[in-house]
Order: structure tokens, then sequence, then C-alpha cells
């Protein structure tokens, strides 16, 4: 049976974003959203490391954009929805928040948190090689 999607399936999708989730984050809102997850379940959120990401924006074809959107228009007013909730509980936070992304920002890009991210990275790569290595042994 195909499922197909339709504007009734979005309205449900929207209010089940409103109903059963206590957080809506945005990827492109990574710190905050980390910041806010952790104000919101109490969490302890650690430092990341960015990693396998495009250092240069990859272009595509008008054409093939468009025709994608078209596919997906649903999927992208389900994320204007989120995206609008997101800004919602950006709102109501308190203007330290602000200060408190930004310190987050900057210290999460310290060398210091970049050079033991990237030599973890390493050495668990070379420990997976190791154990490939030994297990076709």
């Amino acid at each position: 049976r195909e499922l197909v999607c339709d504007r009734s399936s979005l309205e449900i999708a929207r209010a089940n974003l409103q109903r059963h989730f206590k957080f809506v984050g945005i990827s492109e809102r990574f710190d905050e959203s980390l910041l806010l997850l952790r104000q919101i379940l109490g969490w302890k959120i650690p430092l990341f490391d960015k990693s396998n990401t495009s250092k240069k924006p990859q272009s595509i074809d008008r054409q093939i954009l468009k025709y994608i959107e078209r596919q997906n228009e649903l999927d992208l007013q389900l994320y204007e929805s989120a995206t609008a909730t997101f800004e919602e509980l950006i709102a109501k936070q308190e203007f330290a928040f602000e200060r408190e992304v930004a310190k987050f920002h900057k210290v999460n890009q310290s060398l210091t948190r970049k050079f033991y991210y990237r030599a973890n990275t390493f050495y668990n790569r070379a420990i997976n090689r190791i154990y490939k290595e030994l297990a076709q042994s």
C-alpha cells in the first residue's frame, strides 16, 4: 500500500509537534538547540567537534532545486512550523541565554578542544584499522 501525504497529514504532524514534543531543535542553529535541550531536560551537554562537513558550499542547478522543493513542499512547511516553534522557545529565554550561546560557541571552537577531538578521532580510526586487520587474520 502506498503512503500518500496530503494537507491533513501535514496538520497531524504539526499537531504532534505541539502536543507530544518538549523540544524542537534546528540543525542550522545547533549550538542554541543543544543549550535549549540542556535547559529543558536538565542534561549535561558536552562540547562537540564538527567533522566531515563541507568547507565549500555546493551549488545546485536551479531547476533541480525547484523540483526538489516541489516534491518536498509539505516537508518544507513542517520545517517552517518547527522553526517557528524553535523561535518561540528562543524568545522565551532570558537575555543571558544569548551570552551563554556566544560563550558556548567560543569555548567549543577553542584550539584545545579541537586538538582533543582531532586526536581522539585519529586514535579511534587507528584502533579500528588494527581491529579490522586482526579480525581478518
